[in-house]
């Protein structure tokens, strides 16, 4: 049981950092379609 909030957590907290990162990069006016080619 605990693994899987642990994996929760990660998924949680990995989706914040991607949030955080995108929204830092559209305040510099960096492309968008840049950073989806890289996380692709």
């Amino acid at each position: 049981m605990q693994e899987i909030l642990v994996q929760l957590a990660v998924t949680i907290v990995s989706g914040c950092v991607i949030a955080l990162f995108s929204h830092w990069l559209s305040k510099r006016n960096i492309s968008c379609n840049r950073v989806g080619v890289m996380l692709d």
